[in-house]
């Protein structure tokens, strides 16, 4: 929180693209172990990612279809105009 307030003070928060993303999931016991990521599981494998893109454009659209990690780069760059990058 304390990164949006300073972008926003620094009036930058309207034109900050913010991503949000780990590499995998985690068990919590939902099969008996607790902070481990063995196994495919549903826990494992679907990772959300949250984007906030500048000035609020597509604000609450959810993308449902299964992408990997390799494609948050080329869609970074989209989104900033910028696809011959990626």
């Amino acid at each position: 929180a304390h990164v949006f307030h300073r972008l926003t003070e620094l009036e930058l928060w309207d034109d900050t693209l913010v991503l949000v993303h780990a590499d995998h999931g985690e068990e919590l016991d939902d099969h008996g172990m607790w902070f481990d990521h063995h196994g495919l599981y549903d826990t494992n494998v679907r990772v959300p990612a949250l984007m906030r893109l500048p000035g609020g454009r597509a604000a609450g659209r959810v993308i449902r279809d299964p992408v990997t990690i390799l494609d948050l780069a080329p869609t970074v760059l989209d989104v900033l105009g910028r696809p011959e990058l990626g």
